[in-house]
């Protein structure tokens, strides 16, 4: 069965990196970054801040045959939230939307959840937490 796994990208400045990462890169560790020598929020140290990182730690092309990875460019609402077509290729074919921070970058708040649950099978059972 397995699983099918798509990311979803509107800045071209991410979708430049992004290529980079999984098109262009032949070996482990192959970059690195510091990712935190721009921002002095929440920093212990000045070691901290010049930290690097060597990206990537899994080779992007070693994926096992018949994996089912992908990335899609464009705004989330147009992708995935439009309940007026119902043709929509995205339409229920996900059984769960993680998110991390793009949460904020909404116009209007009730807009996103709108999307997730447009872009979920409609026989998905929905975990809630109890309160």
């Amino acid at each position: 069965m397995g699983f099918a796994c798509q990311g979803n990208e509107f800045s071209h400045y991410m979708l430049l990196s992004s290529f980079l990462i999984l098109n262009r890169t032949d070996s482990i560790n192959k970059y690195t970054v510091y990712p935190y020598v721009h921002s002095f929020s929440n920093v212990n140290s000045r070691q901290t801040i010049l930290q690097p990182i060597s990206i990537p730690d899994v080779l992007p092309t070693a994926l096992p045959p018949g994996s089912d990875f992908s990335l899609v460019a464009g705004d989330f609402e147009e992708i995935y939230g439009v309940e007026t077509d119902p043709n929509e290729p995205q339409a229920g074919e996900w059984n769960a939307i993680l998110t991390c921070f793009f949460i904020d970058t909404v116009s209007i708040l009730i807009s996103y959840p709108l999307s997730f649950k447009h872009s979920k099978p409609k026989k998905t059972v929905t975990s809630r937490p109890r309160i």
